[in-house]
């Protein structure tokens, strides 16, 4: 018997940045800046806006960055269109909000065609007071998946104004863009200030991650990554999960509400300064997520990021948790304090349960508190900051507490995992091991390859996509005697963790095709023809021979030596 078989990932809704942005009108000739068309944005009033937030229900709310200003820009009704001497096609627009720190854009819609390259970059820095020298080019972001329905939101980029760039490739099909908001940054959430923060004052007290209380907690600072929606920044963690397969799961506070527009988040990685008290914190950046649980009364929410791949740029470590009702001896927390660089505070002495008391004066029994910081002090940003506890496992979330500065400190609480565990369950122990507590493990601790599967076609296949991907094989003039079936093979840990049936029976010059979902990202897969009739999925059973498969069409393999045809 012999075939040949196609396979095709279809990423859902997956957009993703480049290492090394340059825009095309930096590369080709094209008009000059100043002749784009601009748009100003009404003055914006941060003070308004701080004052409904604190009209807000609740004693927690999220710390804002910016104000978002609604508009309705395409590329019909805003921006300058020009033919590029290859017959590319450049679209760009100019937007300007005086006296910003910052500016973000959100998309309404999002829809590229094979090979669109869209950008944001700094059009214009407020010199002297800003530094836009850095991370002042976002971008590419493509798509492989389009429609009205695409959202996007892009990351924060310096300065007051901010350019647009859309290039399409020669003969290249229509895009859809339509920006929904610009978001007018009034903080310094990045660094972008070219004058540092002066040391000392009210909050002293506050230690980089990198100064020497730090040193215990230098893989679990690696998962801790600030969220931004914008308008609100909070601090999240990522998670292990029984399986240990690599699956993007961020942890938060409820009441960050960054469940509302997962899509449009942006996510900000290894924003740390490199030492204790340098002010030199760069950062990397992914976009995209999914809401899959969120609960206001326990003030948790737990997201999936969609946009990225895992790889080493991010350098990530899955944190381990615990939702055991057994008080911790002691806890630690990694957050962003004010937007400022991760920071660490420390807790040496046991942590509250509010079960016995409720707190009264707090959130209630289904919390843990710490009533002192022996090292640092919280502030807004640091929501939804995980509590660690002398396991280094997430045992909470941080939900607020009474305090102003270091010299005014009463308590924080934390939301308990416990309670809010059948929720969590299916994402944080998927295979229903029952765990109470699972540690933390690094992200290159993927499993390696599995041993050949008796049958497989060749070295196994590394795919590096979300849940919800999906595989379609086809083969063509399929000869064989008797029936047989074709498996997908894909391994996390343990070899055959997931196998899916995805061919039929087949008879003399069969064509067909067939699909198969799997959860999870970065998973091993062999290629396996086996006897129908045989136990299908383990291997060693009689096969027919050695098989072949083409990779035409393959998106998204996080292998180098296959090629990524076909894909942009």
């Amino acid at each position: 018997m012999s075939c040949l078989v196609s396979i095709a990932l279809l990423s859902l809704g997956t957009v993703q940045p480049a290492a090394e942005p340059a825009p095309q009108s930096t590369i080709q000739a094209a008009v000059p800046l100043s002749d784009i068309a601009r748009v100003r944005l009404p003055a914006v009033d941060v003070e308004a806006a701080l004052a409904r937030d604190s009209d807000r229900p609740g004693r927690s709310r999220p710390h804002r960055v910016a104000v978002p200003v609604p508009v309705e820009f395409g590329l019909t009704n805003a921006g300058t269109w020009e033919r590029l001497a290859d017959g590319a096609s450049l679209w760009r627009l100019r937007i300007s909000s005086p006296g910003a720190t910052f500016l973000s854009v959100k998309f309404a819609e999002f829809d590229l065609p094979l090979g669109g390259r869209l950008f944001a970059y700094t059009g214009h820095c407020r010199t002297g007071d800003l530094d836009c020298s850095q991370n002042r080019v976002a971008g590419p972001f493509t798509t492989r998946r389009g429609g009205a329905d695409q959202r996007l939101g892009l990351p924060m980029i310096p300065g007051d104004e901010i350019v647009v760039e859309l290039w399409l490739p020669p003969g290249s099909a229509a895009a859809s863009l339509r920006i929904e908001s610009v978001s007018h940054g009034f903080r310094d959430p990045l660094g972008f200030a070219v004058t540092p923060p002066p040391p000392g004052g009210s909050f002293g007290c506050q230690r980089d991650i990198n100064c020497p209380e730090g040193a215990p907690y230098q893989n679990e600072k690696r998962a801790v990554a600030e969220g931004y929606d914008g308008a609100f920044i909070c601090t999240g963690t990522m998670l292990n999960n029984t399986r240990a397969d690599n699956r993007l799961l961020y942890l938060t506070a409820e009441h960050c509400e960054f469940w509302t527009d997962p899509q449009t988040m942006t996510y900000y990685w290894n924003y740390e300064n490199s030492g204790c008290g340098t002010h030199d914190a760069p950062y990397t950046y992914s976009t995209g997520s999914t809401n899959l649980f969120h609960n206001a009364a326990a003030d948790i929410q737990l997201l999936e990021l969609t946009g990225t791949e895992v790889d080493d740029t991010y350098d990530l470590w899955f944190a381990g948790w615990s939702r055991s009702v057994t008080p911790p001896l002691r806890g630690a927390s990694i957050s962003f304090p004010d937007d400022k660089p991760k920071r660490i505070t420390i807790e040496n002495d046991p942590i509250v349960d509010c079960a016995p008391s409720g707190c009264p004066d707090g959130w209630g029994p289904n919390f843990w508190r710490v009533a002192d910081y022996d090292v640092g002090v919280t502030e807004g940003g640091s929501s939804g900051a995980a509590l660690l506890d002398e396991n280094h496992r997430v045992v909470g979330v941080l939900t607020g507490g009474v305090g102003t500065d270091c010299n005014d400190f009463e308590w924080d609480e934390y939301a308990k995992l416990g309670p809010s565990w059948s929720a969590l369950a299916p994402f944080l122990d998927p295979t229903n091991t029952g765990a109470v507590a699972l540690d933390g493990r690094d992200h290159a601790d993927f499993p390696a390859a599995p041993p050949a599967a008796d049958g497989a076609t060749g070295a196994p296949l590394r795919l590096g996509k979300g849940p919800g991907s999906t595989i379609t094989m086809t083969y063509d003039n399929v000869t064989c005697s008797g029936d047989h079936a074709v498996l997908l093979w894909g391994s996390l840990g343990n070899f055959g963790a997931y196998q899916g049936d995805v061919g039929a029976a087949c008879d003399v010059g069969h064509d067909g095709s067939a699909s198969v979902s799997f959860p999870g990202t970065n998973v091993w897969f062999n290629l396996v023809w086996v006897n129908a009739g045989s136990e299908a999925g383990h291997p060693g059973f009689a096969t027919q021979g050695p098989r072949t498969w083409s990779a035409v069409g393959l998106c998204g393999v996080t292998d180098d030596d296959i090629a990524d045809a076909g894909c942009d």
